[in-house]
């Protein structure tokens, strides 16, 4: 169970619980609110399964104006003060959106309800201060796959033969590591405000690679999670968990005739040092020598 690094009182276990997640994740959230107990998941207008119109039962509104920019809308009551766990989507096509609710949730303001503004369309609320500075009590982001991981370091590229090609000493390109970019987006702060910002905590599932991304999120000064060494046993560390112990156990473990005669191959060495211990950990009695991972090498970009 992910728990939150501070000390939880009674109160805090008391505390509303809300589940805030992108299109297309019901399903997720769902069985978090079933497993966790307490929670509110709240109903999302962009199911997919069923195209949902804006109601006063909506919590999260991912609409978008005619010209397709972003229009989002969270209900008051349901995040306010409240323990929320946000749960966000790999698709790129709601990346901002998420980036912006992820910020939003930090630290937001809500109007007060003068129905002077109301018929002013709410215009002149902020520069008149007719507004509460408010946000979360405690944010959860969880990112089930962390898309962006392929590129973690920066190389020097050239070009040879109208291919890229890495292995040039003075190559005149470099490229973004994209997996520290987005660890950056997400450590990112707020607007400014006078409320002090909530405690906020980091879920990743199986990572790609957890050392420079752990790094960068600790730079960040950002995230309250406790700082423990990474288990190679249990798949998880400081920011990370991962789902692989449960498929071994659960799924592939009783499938299995003779775990002394099965192979596990992993496709690079790189999830072989990450996954092998664990792998002989849920497979009692397979041994060493069945574990394996498949040899690459790269030229360029092939």
């Amino acid at each position: 169970m992910y728990t939150l690094a501070t000390d939880e009182t009674k109160q805090d276990a008391e505390r509303p619980r809300t589940i805030v997640y992108a299109p297309g994740l019901r399903e997720m959230a769902m069985g978090l609110e079933e497993r966790l107990g307490g929670c509110e998941a709240l109903l999302c207008t962009s199911d997919e399964d069923e195209s949902l119109s804006p109601s006063l039962n909506s919590g999260v509104c991912w609409d978008s104006f005619p010209s397709g920019d972003p229009n989002v809308k969270l209900r008051i009551d349901a995040i306010r003060d409240r323990d929320v766990i946000f749960i966000m989507s790999h698709r790129t096509e709601y990346l901002f959106e998420q980036l912006a609710v992820l910020q939003f949730l930090l630290r937001f303001n809500v109007p007060r309800p003068l129905q002077s503004y109301a018929d002013g369309k709410w215009k002149r609320s902020l520069p008149d201060g007719e507004y509460d500075e408010c946000s979360v009590h405690s944010l959860t982001v969880v990112v089930p796959w962390y898309r962006f991981c392929q590129m973690e370091r920066t190389c020097r590229w050239t070009v040879s033969s109208g291919k890229w090609h890495n292995g040039k000493a003075t190559g005149e390109y470099v490229d973004v590591p994209t997996a520290q970019s987005f660890a950056s987006l997400l450590s990112s702060q707020p607007t400014s405000g006078k409320r002090p910002l909530p405690p906020k905590q980091l879920l990743l599932l199986d990572i790609h690679e957890y050392e420079d991304l752990e790094r960068t999120l600790d730079a960040s000064n950002s995230w309250s999670n406790r700082s423990v060494a990474y288990d190679f046993t249990l798949g998880g560390g400081t920011y990370f968990s991962s789902a692989f112990r449960h498929f071994l156990k659960r799924v592939l473990l009783p499938s299995l005739s003779s775990v002394s005669s099965t192979f596990v191959v992993f496709p690079d060495h790189g999830a072989h040092r990450r996954f092998a211990t664990m792998v002989q950990d849920c497979l009692p009695g397979i041994g060493a020598a069945n574990v394996l991972w498949i040899s690459k090498s790269r030229v360029g970009a092939n």
